[in-house]
């Protein structure tokens, strides 16, 4: 074993204790450490010997430090390794350096282990008195300069008012509404009472669906949520008997929202698959296109004054127009309840312009298609005539109510209507406007006779119609037996069924006069038109609608009902006594015999 002293250092202890490190054990040799005039003490305190490098053991010595816990020098003693106090021995003075001695062998290094935790050391304590500690106070936070109130700048919880060159006139209509466009029960209590009678259901069904379409044009207006983004439209179907009113109550609410939302009413019966005679699906959306299709820009004070008119009746039956102080509190109350920031300039805001766009307005449009069930492919007596004509015509409607871009084509230089068929193109029908189905509404409706027969024949069925109607039972998959495909029935989630009349529904019906399509106040103004005035008694509306009822004609018959009673009165009445006034009062007997009725008014004028 070759042997080599690395360092030296002073071990304070009562002994000095030289220390052997191997590199493969650690053992400690205790002797005595040799007295002052001795050969080895010589040897050890000799710097000149520790110096030279080429002793083959070679000694390297370091300058002893003084401890941070040792005492001064003045002080008897020394603080060990370990803390503890001790003393010199007696015999055995104080050496001027430590000395550690490594012993290295030859074999090879040691592993590496891990590092043992520090020792804990114990600090002597003071023989002075500490001077006593200030008391501890919690500290007090720095004061920041604040801002005054005004200073400080407001962020809006809202966002700002869309540009106006992202708005037309009907998407600008649409975020001032009236207040009955706002709550769907507002709009169903306003329409129900003028227009129809009964068919309570689908009346709330229209309501909630139009306005929710409402609602989901006006999020994208004001948070400008792109096109893929945007939620596509939940499609309605209604069906029910002839007469019960399905096309009544859609164009009625049709007409309520055509200020704010442009719409079109088309009927499927005269469309056809690509190929055969007959217009084409694609028409559809170019009709709503062309409604939309109006040039000019608008002022925005005229739009604003039209919503303030609408929503505050009162003052539209007055002359004067409001003024710009009632027009900017309205917009502010407007933009407080839709959520949105009002315009930052008024004045500015009132005299600008909004220009038409088609495109962006037939996005956004609802389409009403009616007779929905005459392309069913559906033949009860197995022919298959015009099968494949309607699964074409189905088709073609699902490539549209679904996310699509239809292409419409512009007016062509020769004044030609650009089409979409081949030869339309071929004639160079103009440029191309492509316009997204997404967001338009899609309502279809149809009586749908041969499911109504269908679902009678079924055992399961029986006993639980209403008036003779079954459609209320009918699920996806009776639709997919009788001639609608599955992907289309998809397409159009939202199904109603509407209830047949009874006789108190359609003489109820023949007195709502402040209907647009009243039967008897359009005879009214016709029988005053030839110097005549008309009376319906109850039991002659009784004896009209329960013919009708008989006939299950429903409301669709009772126009043709009361003409057919009528026609006499005009033909041999009308005109012909200038000088006064003829009452013609109609009541049970003139209903059940109107020559009978005719002869008694004339025998009463002839006296």
């Amino acid at each position: 074993m070759i042997a080599r002293i690395a360092s030296a250092r002073r071990i304070p202890s009562a002994r000095r204790i030289p220390r052997f490190e191997f590199s493969h054990v650690y053992t400690r040799s205790i002797f005595e450490w040799p007295k002052q005039g001795s050969p080895l003490y010589t040897l050890l305190n000799n710097p000149s010997f520790l110096s030279q490098k080429s002793h083959p053991t070679q000694f390297q010595t370091q300058r002893p430090t003084q401890r941070n816990n040792s005492t001064p020098s003045s002080s008897p003693g020394f603080v060990d390794e370990l803390g503890r106090r001790v003393t010199h021995h007696p015999d055995i003075g104080p050496s001027p350096f430590d000395t550690k001695i490594d012993v290295a062998c030859a074999s090879p290094p040691p592993r590496p282990t891990p590092e043992s935790p520090p020792r804990p050391t114990l600090k002597k304590p003071s023989p002075y008195p500490s001077p006593p500690q200030p008391k501890a106070t919690p500290e007090t936070p720095r004061k920041l300069a604040m801002k005054p109130k005004s200073a400080i700048p407001t962020k809006s919880l809202h966002p700002h008012f869309p540009p106006l060159h992202s708005l037309t006139p009907y998407l600008l209509s649409l975020l001032f509404p009236p207040p009955s466009l706002l709550s769907p029960k507002a709009l169903h209590s306003d329409v129900s009472s003028t227009s129809f009678v009964s068919q309570d259901t689908a009346s709330r069904l229209l309501s909630t669906s139009l306005l929710s379409h409402f609602n989901a044009i006006r999020h994208n207006i004001i948070h400008d949520t792109p096109p893929e983004e945007r939620t596509p439209t939940s499609n309605i179907m209604l069906t029910g008997p002839s007469g019960c009113g399905k096309t009544n109550i859609v164009t009625s609410y049709l007409q309520k929202i055509n200020p704010l939302m442009p719409s079109t009413i088309v009927d499927i019966t005269s469309y056809s698959g690509t190929g055969y005679v007959g217009d084409s699906t694609h028409d559809i959306i170019r009709s709503l296109y062309k409604k939309c299709k109006r040039g000019g820009a608008v002022r925005v004070r005229q739009i604003i004054t039209d919503s303030y008119k609408l929503a505050n009746p009162s003052h539209a039956e007055k002359s004067s127009a409001p003024t710009d102080e009632m027009l900017a509190n309205f917009v502010v109350e407007t933009c407080k309840r839709i959520e949105v920031s009002p315009p930052p300039n008024m004045a500015e805001f009132l005299n600008a312009d909004v220009t038409r766009d088609p495109k962006k307005d037939s996005s956004y449009g609802v389409v009403f298609v009616d007779e929905i069930d005459k392309v069913s492919s559906y033949s009860p007596h197995g022919t298959q005539k015009g099968v494949i004509s309607s699964r074409e015509v189905q088709n073609n409607l699902l490539r549209i109510i679904e996310d699509s871009e239809i292409e419409i084509k512009e007016a062509a230089s020769n004044g030609r209507e650009g089409g979409n068929s081949f030869m339309d193109k071929l004639n160079g029908g103009g440029v191309g406007t492509f316009v997204s189905t997404r967001n338009i509404l899609f309502i279809f409706s149809g009586a749908f006779h041969d499911m109504n027969d269908y679902l009678a024949k079924q055992e399961k069925n029986k006993g639980k119609g209403i008036n003779g109607s079954y459609l209320g039972l009918a699920a996806t998959e009776d639709y997919v037996k009788t001639g609608f495909s599955q992907e289309f029935m998809g397409r159009v989630p939202t199904r109603i069924d509407l209830l047949p009349l009874t006789k108190d529904d359609l003489k109820e019906i023949l007195f709502l006069t402040t209907s647009s399509n009243s039967v008897l106040r359009r005879e009214i103004e016709s029988f005053k038109s030839f110097g005549l005035s008309l009376h319906l008694t109850d039991c002659g509306a009784e004896e009209i609608a329960a013919a009708c009822f008989e006939d299950k004609t429903g409301a669709r018959g009772l126009g043709g009902m009361l003409e057919r009673t009528l026609r006499d009165f005009k033909f041999e009445l009308g005109g012909r006594y200038q000088d006064k006034t003829i009452d013609v009062v109609i009541d049970r007997e003139v209903v059940r015999d109107p020559k009978g009725g005719l002869d008694r008014i004339l025998k009463e004028l002839a006296i």
